[in-house]
C-alpha cells in the first residue's frame, strides 16, 4: 500500500492505493443485483446482490438453492477500503489561529476545546468555526482545574461552505484518537485532527478521515502547513464562547431586543 502526495502541479489528491498493474477481470458467473421479489434466473448457477450481502443461486431442474456468499463473486477484481482526499492543506495562518485558542484554554483552564473546519470547494478556501463549550473540572486545593473533556453546541455553517470535519486539543495529553473521540466521530465523515501535549515545547499531532463510519489514518503533513503556536494571543470573540461548568450562565436582559 502507498500514500500518493500532492504534486507540485496544483493537485491536491491524497490516495490510498494497491500497487501493481490493473488487472482486466474475468467474470465467470452472472451477477444479478436483486431489485424484485422473483428474478429470471440468467444461468444455472449465478450470484444475486442483495441488500444484506452477496448469494449464490444454483437453479437445477431438480431445486433452487440461495446460499451466503463470505468469500465474494469468482471473476472479479479485489478491493480493499481506501480513502481519497481532494482538498488542500489547511493554511498555516489558519492552523496557527487555531493553535491559539487552544494554547489559551489550556493555560487559562487546562483545558481542551474544539473548532469545527468547512470547506468551499469553489474558491477552494476554509473557514474556522467555533461552537459554545463548556468545561467540566473540580477544585483541588482552591484553585479550579478541567476534565479532559468538553461539551460543545452547534455552529452555524457558512453559506457555501460545507462542514469538513472538527479540530480539537487534548491539553496536557498526548494527542490520539481516544476511544470517546472515536465513538463521537464514528457517524461524522470528515477529517479529524487532535493536538496534544500543550505542556511541552512541541506538540503532538494526530489526524484521521471517516467514511461510513471507517476510520483511515492520515499522516498529517498531507493535511496540514505546518504551524506553531503564534506569540499572540487568541481571538477575544473564540474565547468568550468558553466557559466553566461552574461559571453562571449570562441571562439576557429583558429589556433589550
Amino acid at each position: 500500500m502507498t500514500v500518493e502526495r500532492p504534486r507540485d502541479d496544483g493537485d491536491d489528491t491524497h490516495r490510498i492505493r494497491q500497487d501493481g498493474p490493473p488487472l482486466t477481470p474475468r467474470l465467470d458467473f452472472p451477477v444479478v443485483i436483486k431489485r424484485d421479489a422473483s428474478t429470471a434466473a440468467p444461468a444455472q448457477l449465478y450470484y444475486e446482490l442483495a441488500e444484506n450481502g452477496v448469494f449464490q443461486v444454483r437453479h437445477t431442474h431438480l431445486y433452487r438453492a440461495v446460499t451466503r456468499v463470505e468469500g465474494g463473486v469468482p471473476g472479479l477484481l479485489q478491493e480493499v477500503a481506501h480513502v481519497e482526499l481532494y482538498f488542500p492543506r489547511l493554511p498555516r495562518a489558519l492552523g496557527q489561529e487555531v493553535l491559539a485558542f487552544f494554547a489559551d484554554v489550556y493555560h487559562l483552564h487546562a483545558g481542551e476545546a474544539i473548532v469545527v473546519l468547512f470547506y468551499r470547494h469553489r474558491t477552494r478556501d476554509f473557514h474556522i468555526g467555533v461552537p459554545p463549550q463548556v468545561l467540566s473540572g473540580r477544585r483541588f486545593g482552591g484553585s479550579w482545574r478541567a476534565d479532559h473533556s468538553v461539551v460543545y453546541g452547534e455552529v452555524a455553517r457558512p453559506q457555501g461552505f460545507v462542514r469538513l470535519g472538527t479540530i480539537h486539543s487534548h491539553a496536557d495529553l498526548p494527542a490520539y484518537s481516544s476511544y470517546i473521540d472515536c465513538a463521537d466521530e464514528q457517524f461524522e465523515d470528515g477529517l479529524h485532527v487532535v493536538f496534544g501535549d500543550f505542556h511541552k515545547p512541541n506538540l503532538s499531532i494526530a489526524a484521521a478521515f471517516v467514511a461510513n463510519g471507517t476510520r483511515f489514518a492520515v499522516v498529517p503533513s498531507d493535511v496540514l502547513e505546518p504551524c506553531t503556536i503564534p506569540a499572540c494571543a487568541a481571538r477575544p470573540d473564540w474565547m468568550a464562547l468558553v466557559k466553566r461548568e461552574d461559571e453562571p450562565l449570562v441571562q439576557p436582559d429583558p429589556r433589550e431586543g
